[in-house]
């Protein structure tokens, strides 16, 4: 079985590529397979 996780952020939260590169690193030290990045556009208007 594969396990995965899924990460990113919140309008509250600013988080550069730089983290997220170092959390998908840590993750694949914690044994998990995959880790997906949701593309997910919040237009304020």
């Amino acid at each position: 079985m594969r396990i995965g996780l899924f990460a990113g952020t919140t309008p509250e939260t600013s988080v550069g590529l730089k983290d997220l590169v170092a959390f998908a690193r840590d993750a694949e030290a914690w044994g998990f397979d995959t880790l997906r990045l949701p593309n997910i556009l919040v237009w304020m208007a």
